[in-house]
């Protein structure tokens, strides 16, 4: 078994350069995962006079203004979301909705949706992986986001300017995102590196036990059939303790 361990150790010394082989994979993982873009960034802008009063979900006439909004946006994400309005279904088929679909939208309101308000410009930002999920979000609430501007301004007798009245100021627009590392990608690339470790450790092994050169005394003397009376040292070891190096001469002699 130690002699196995031995020649494996001097297999890999030998080889030593095709570990590098082993960064080879994961490189290559990491280069097309910044190829492909992973997220998405959605967006639409919403005309919103400042002074915009929105009734507030719990008491219809109290009411808040955009700045409140904004402050607790998971109110107006999440408050009253209609299932049967965002998915075009009747009351009566909600029920029959796809439970991993009601899911996957409700986490996305949750995490990757968010309103901001700057001069007079409400902007309803979607920022996850599924473009086509933020783009119906993203219409979905700013649709919303101009409904209830218009009946909180009527509901509180605002008088405001034709031209100023909250409507879509832009169409749904979006952008790709690319990153070379993100940190979930951080468990696919470990398990990369360690196949591509294991991979070059059995290439190793098997390039060294199909050489045919001699590797110990035990195969010199089973091939020779005589027994081994002496061995010379490794004079390359040698000469680096001793810090000096043999002259050819010296090697020919002891040749």
């Amino acid at each position: 078994m130690s002699y196995i361990l031995r020649r494996y150790a001097h297999g890999a010394k030998r080889y030593r350069a095709w570990f590098l082989l082993s960064f080879l994979m994961p490189g290559l993982y990491l280069l097309s995962a910044f190829y492909a873009p992973d997220r998405h960034t959605v967006w639409q802008d919403v005309q919103l006079p400042a002074e915009t009063r929105f009734a507030s979900t719990n008491t219809p006439t109290v009411f808040n203004t955009i700045d409140e909004v904004v402050a607790d946006q998971a109110l107006f994400f999440q408050n009253n979301f209609a299932v049967n309005r965002y998915f075009n279904l009747s009351m009566e088929n909600v029920q029959h909705l796809e439970k991993e679909r009601y899911q996957k939208v409700t986490a996305a309101i949750r995490a990757n949706i968010t309103l901001a308000y700057t001069n007079g410009i409400a902007r309803i930002t979607y920022l996850g992986k599924d473009p086509e999920l933020g783009n119906d979000l993203v219409g979905y609430y700013a649709r919303r986001l101009v409904r209830q501007a218009r009946e909180g301004i009527e509901r509180s007798g605002l008088l405001v300017p034709q031209n100023q009245q909250p409507k879509l100021a832009s169409g749904i627009e979006s952008s790709a995102i690319r990153a070379l590392w993100r940190p979930d990608r951080q468990g696919p690339l470990l398990t990369l590196f360690i196949a591509s470790v294991l991979a070059v450790l059995v290439l190793i092994a098997a390039l060294e036990w199909n050489d045919a050169a001699l590797k110990s005394e035990r195969q010199i003397a089973r091939y020779v059939n005589l027994p081994v009376l002496g061995s010379l040292p490794d004079l390359n070891r040698i000469t680096k303790v001793i810090g000096d190096h043999p002259s050819h001469d010296d090697m020919a002699r002891i040749s």
